[in-house]
């Protein structure tokens, strides 16, 4: 095979007949080979896809959940969230200062890399890159996660998108937890938790002084940089708070929130059991504002704490709406612009027929559970083939060393009803069934034999399909959206080769 473009190579073959059945040899060396061990097949005018080395579905559709509400306003996906298929992400940076970078693992500087994206469909190249460490304390574990950004090649970028965030899960062995969250549901200030200290983003009033430490949760994340962090707090950030609190005292009818996308997200992080999220833990959120409008949104953010990961994993099944959120000791359980809202009878209504709603439709295991079966499907190989890397990169791992050691517990997790999950927490789809259960039965709620699609289903943004703007490059009208996660693209670029290959039969 020809080299095409880097990691792409390619062939053409002239067949007899179809189907034509065929696999990859890679030739490292005279006397180092490696062979697929599956067959690939080929039908007559099938398209030619870039195929990749020891992947044995290139493209898989899913089934679509079912629409539970019509789609927020401000969301337009991208196509780098097709999830039919498993993109590969090659960085190429200094050796040295990548080590640089897991010797300190506090580090938050970004080197200079060159990030190639490689997908059935294309291959895209970014030469002038910045490629780091991301998280918190997912630093300290033995796979890192990563940031990279300034992703644009002559004016253009990756569907949009000028930075991603790769997810190691190193928590979740079924790869699939942040996904299926992010699923089912544009920011400007992020908020943050520090239990610890007792500081954290419950959205409360703590008064006019800019200095007081229940703000410092708060950072800007926008564009203006004529003004420091605390003039930005002190002109959105108190307003908006003073605004919730008047809301809650009777003394204003007006709650900025946007309170229906707010309840959404409030009762997902109730189903999913979201530990590491505002309701139960303060933060991992975004706020954005619609100036033309006047009107804030809530964003939720960060799911990978969820369906009964091992952490608190009984509590967050168990635990009742009435009891609702089993929050740490050290943190209070009062989230002021929910308390506010479910002070009011037809809000709590809402609030309730929001759970039901979503129960009948995307959170039900009839809809959940074969979409879940089809992407461990997809990403088994590549689950495999992460779990067989040793050692990890942080060399020196202070939590979460306790790491999956075979495909199995991949399978286990993923697929799996039963109780016992990895490391002491529940599978997947056993928190997702018990707790549709729980929650039915203290709600009163009829969980209908099949789900309801009266709304039809959430689609697929197809990387292969042609829109009506330019890809990567913007124009006056495109717009700009935020995806929570992309979680299948992980160390590929200091671990293996990717070996990408196209093959055209005539």
């Amino acid at each position: 095979m020809a080299p095409q473009e880097y990691p792409l190579f390619k062939a053409e073959v002239d067949v007899d007949a179809f189907p034509v059945t065929y696999n990859y040899m890679v030739k490292f060396d005279e006397s180092k080979t490696e062979t697929e061990q599956f067959q690939r097949q080929r039908e007559k005018g099938a398209e030619s896809l870039n195929e990749f080395f020891n992947r044995s579905i290139t493209v898989k559709k899913h089934p679509e959940l079912p629409r539970a509400y019509e789609a927020f306003q401000y969301f337009e996906p991208s196509k780098l969230y097709d999830d039919s298929f498993v993109a590969t992400i090659v960085v190429k940076c200094d050796e040295n200062q990548l080590n640089s970078l897991y010797q300190d693992t506090d580090s938050v500087e970004k080197i200079a890399a060159e990030v190639i994206y490689a997908s059935p469909y294309t291959v895209k190249t970014f030469k002038e890159a910045k490629f780091g460490l991301s998280g918190e304390s997912t630093r300290e574990v033995p796979k890192l996660s990563y940031r990279i950004k300034n992703l644009k090649n002559a004016g253009k970028e990756l569907y949009n998108r000028t930075s991603l965030k790769l997810r190691a899960e190193h928590m979740d062995v079924s790869y699939l937890r942040d996904k299926i969250y992010a699923d089912q549901e544009n920011p400007i200030y992020k908020a943050s938790c520090d239990e610890n200290d007792g500081v954290y983003g419950d959205l409360g009033y703590y008064g006019d002084d800019v200095s007081n430490q229940m703000y410092d949760a708060y950072s800007y994340k926008g564009d203006d940089k004529t003004q420091n962090e605390e003039a930005h707090i002190a002109q959105d950030i108190i307003p908006l708070v003073k605004a919730i609190d008047d809301y809650k005292n009777g003394s204003s009818n007006n709650f900025p929130l946007d309170a229906d996308t707010f309840l959404k997200s409030m009762a997902l992080e109730f189903l999913a059991g979201a530990i590491d999220n505002y309701w139960n833990k303060p933060g991992n959120y975004f706020l954005y504002k619609d100036n033309s409008k006047n009107q804030w949104y809530f964003h939720d953010a960060d799911f990978h704490y969820t369906f009964g990961i091992n952490y608190r994993e009984d509590v967050m099944l168990n635990t009742p709406l009435s009891e609702y959120p089993p929050a740490d000791e050290n943190i209070k359980k009062e989230r002021p612009p929910l308390d506010a809202l479910r002070s009011h009878p037809e809000n709590e209504t809402k609030f309730k027929g929001i759970i039901e709603r979503l129960l009948k439709t995307s959170f039900n295991e009839k809809a959940l559970f074969p979409r879940i079966d089809s992407m461990a499907e997809l990403i088994r190989e590549d689950a495999q083939w992460d779990i067989s890397i040793t050692p990890k990169e942080n060399p020196n791992p202070t939590s979460g060393r306790n790491m999956a050691e075979n495909i199995e517990t991949f399978d286990k997790e993923a697929k799996s009803e039963e109780e016992s999950g990895f490391n002491g927490g529940f599978t997947f789809k056993y928190f997702i069934k018990t707790r549709i259960s729980l929650v039915a039965s203290e709600l009163n709620i009829e969980v209908p034999a099949d789900y309801e699609k009266n709304l039809g289903t959430v689609t697929t943004p197809y990387a292969n399909v042609k829109s009506d703007k330019k890809d990567g490059k913007k124009g006056k009208d495109a717009k700009s959206a935020s995806i929570k996660t992309m979680v299948w693209n992980k160390h590929c670029w200091t671990l293996a080769i990717a070996f990408i290959m196209a093959i055209f039969f005539y």
